[in-house]
């Protein structure tokens, strides 16, 4: 009496995948960190340049210093009312599809301010400043 023994094999395990080298860990975390540094100074521009420019700003929009005021006002309104919902999205979209799409807010929001109009001077800021709330949240995690 013969057994078929090729009926009673496994296959064969794949190959495990090659372990990192020392220099492969050092690199990712030099491109961590330096994504982190570059995505930090990629924050503060967009909100600091309108007060140097403001008198600029109201002159040439012919706004009132209310609403001049109220343009510097609107970012810090926006990362209080934000940052709260920050760390929900960073759990439902994942750490750096988040922060991509903060940085994708901040070049909308730059994009609309470039056009001439007071409406989108006003929709580019709270653009800018909803994408700078939620990245101040979620980027030092």
């Amino acid at each position: 009496m013969t057994t078929d023994r090729t009926a009673t094999r496994t296959a064969p395990a794949p190959p495990a995948p090659p372990a990192a080298g020392p220099g492969a860990t050092g690199r990712r975390a030099l491109h961590l960190g330096a994504g982190v540094v570059l995505l930090a100074l990629n924050l503060r521009p967009a909100l600091v340049a309108v007060s140097p420019l403001a008198g600029t700003i109201r002159d040439d929009s012919g706004m009132s210093a209310a609403a001049t005021s109220l343009l510097t006002a609107l970012p810090l309104l926006c990362f209080g009312l934000l940052a709260p919902v920050a760390p929900r999205l960073g759990r439902r979209f994942g750490m750096e599809r988040s922060l991509l799409g903060t940085m994708a807010l901040i070049c909308l929001g730059t994009a609309l301010r470039l056009l001439d109009s007071v409406v989108a001077l006003f929709a580019g800021t709270v653009v800018i400043g909803a994408g700078i709330a939620v990245a101040n949240v979620l980027l030092p995690a």
